[in-house]
């Protein structure tokens, strides 16, 4: 009887287990746990109609602002270069505190790439810390993120101002991809086949057939 050679063409089955890796941080003392460190500043300072301060402590950003001049806008910024590649999603608490006077209008201003959010004391939480969220997916690569506090002066003979909180600025890299690719995919029984995994933030693969 004349041997007939049997071609084997794979056809997976089973289960792939993979986990992920501990996902990637890419805010630089995002807890302020160093004070400043890793931020770049920018404020007002002080004069004889206002002042606007920024420091670090106690875990999070503190601002504090003052105006008792139609013409005095204090301010106070804080920034840093964040690669956003695989971020979705930026997180950070925020706290609110009108100091003096009456402040409804915007006084936080957060911009990130070309995407700008603001908020008002009441968005910030003025009872306690409020998690805030931007929606980033649509941007990758180095990013400037940056904190803007300011306090116009809109209302003449009106002394006003603000305490501003900012805690736990967070992005994560968490995106998971994953490719693999089987050597030599037909032969002859029995037959060795070597699988290979490529990807992005994977810990473990187990293969289960």
């Amino acid at each position: 009887m004349k041997a007939s050679k049997l071609i084997v063409l794979f056809c997976i089955f089973g289960l792939l287990l993979i986990t992920p890796a501990a996902a990637e941080e890419r805010v630089v003392n995002g807890g302020f746990t160093n004070g400043l460190n890793g931020w770049s500043v920018e404020q007002f300072g002080s004069t004889s109609d206002g002042y606007g301060y920024v420091q670090g402590s106690d875990g999070y950003a503190s601002f504090s602002l003052l105006t008792s001049d139609a013409l005095t806008s204090p301010y106070a910024d804080i920034s840093q270069t964040v690669d956003l590649t695989d971020v979705d999603t930026i997180y950070f608490d925020t706290y609110g505190v009108v100091l003096e006077g009456s402040v409804s209008d915007r006084v936080l201003y957060v911009y990130v790439g070309g995407i700008i959010k603001s908020y008002t004391i009441s968005q910030l939480g003025t009872s306690g810390w409020t998690t805030q969220s931007i929606d980033v997916s649509g941007l990758s690569g180095n990013q400037n993120l940056r904190f803007s506090t300011s306090l116009g002066g809109d209302y003449y003979g009106s002394t006003r101002g603000v305490g501003i909180r900012i805690a736990d600025v967070s992005a994560y890299a968490e995106k998971l991809t994953l490719d693999f690719t089987a050597y030599p995919t037909s032969g002859n029984p029995p037959l060795d086949v070597q699988f290979s995994i490529s990807g992005q933030n994977i810990q473990n693969v187990v293969w289960d057939f």
